[in-house]
Parts: structure tokens; C-alpha cells; sequence
């Protein structure tokens, strides 16, 4: 999995790149932008799991930020960082689906919500979180579309199945009944 930091500040940025356990949360690759400019541009170009993101930022805002990744790039979570303990950030970005508590973190759904400053074992509690939703949402995406697979080709399927058992037996009635029953 890959993560996105974004802040205004390059100190507070180097900071949550240097002070996380990256590879204890299995992320391969860490990204960073000081910008919403500069992260679209990384997020249209790179596969990215995970956004850590500031809201209040020259150019424009993280939560505007979020908005336009919901819209392209809807499978990616996000984690907002801020110091800026503003209700209607809070208020816009459970609008957008995201969750969380003044303090530390409750991680389920899209998002999380933390106030800054947030000592690194929260945020990685927070990314931890957002992984585990993450590996869960795409093992429920696998198994949905290998049902679908199969369902779609559930005559297919049959078809080979029992000219494979014909093949083995005679084809008497009552022995293709019985194996029809079996499977």
C-alpha cells in the first residue's frame, strides 16, 4: 500500500515521514505535498491507499482536496491532520464520510479525523485502521466478483462438469442424477 502526506508545512511533513513505522504498517511508498496542486498531481500519476491531509492549506483546502479524490478516486482513504479545531471543518468532513473524535481516532468508512498535534502511535493506530478496511474492502470485491464470475458462467460450468462425469460413467439416468445431486 502507498500514502499520500499532504501539508503546507515541509517540517510537518518530514515529520510524519520520519516519525512512522512505515514498514510495520506495510506501506511500500510514501509520498509527499506540500499542496493540493502538487497531490493531484501525485494521485493522478501513482497508486495511492492512503491520503494523511491538513485542511487548511494555501491553494486551497484539504477538505476540497477530498472532495475531488471521492470523485476520481473514490477507494482511497483519508486521514485529516490538522490543528485547526474549527466544528464545521469536523461538521464538512463527516459530510464527506469521514470519522473520527477530538482526540484520537476512530477509523471506519472513508476516513478519519485527527487534531493536531497527534502523537505518531495515533496516526499509526489511524493507518493501521484505514489498511485493515482497506485489505477487507478488497477481499469482499474479490469474492463478489468471482461470484459473479461463476454465476455468469454457472452453465458453462455445469456443461464441462458433466461431460467430464460421462466421460467416466455410463450415461445412464439415474447415474447423471445422482451426480447432479452432488454438486
Amino acid at each position: 500500500m502507498n500514502v499520500l502526506i499532504i501539508d503546507d508545512q515541509p517540517d510537518v511533513v518530514a515529520g510524519i515521514h520520519s516519525g512512522i513505522n512505515w514498514d510495520a504498517l506495510s506501506i511500500r511508498q510514501v509520498f509527499c505535498a506540500n499542496d493540493i496542486i502538487r497531490a493531484r498531481e501525485i494521485l493522478s500519476n501513482n497508486s495511492v491507499d492512503i491520503m494523511l491531509c491538513d485542511i487548511e492549506m494555501p491553494l486551497g483546502s484539504g477538505l476540497e482536496l477530498y472532495e475531488w479524490v471521492a470523485e476520481h478516486f473514490p477507494e482511497i482513504k483519508c486521514i485529516f491532520l490538522t490543528s485547526h479545531e474549527d466544528f464545521s471543518y469536523a461538521q464538512k468532513a463527516l459530510q464527506l464520510g469521514v470519522n473520527g473524535t477530538q482526540a484520537l481516532t476512530i477509523a471506519a468508512g472513508r476516513g478519519t479525523y485527527l487534531i493536531q498535534p497527534a502523537p505518531y502511535s495515533a496516526i499509526e493506530v489511524s493507518i493501521q485502521k484505514a489498511v485493515l478496511q482497506i485489505q477487507k474492502e478488497r477481499k469482499e470485491k474479490f469474492y463478489s466478483e468471482y461470484g459473479n464470475y461463476f454465476s455468469k458462467r454457472e452453465m458453462d460450468l455445469l456443461d464441462v462438469l458433466l461431460n467430464e462425469f460421462l466421460q467416466k460413467q455410463p450415461a445412464e439416468p439415474q447415474n447423471i442424477l445422482s451426480f447432479l445431486d452432488t454438486i
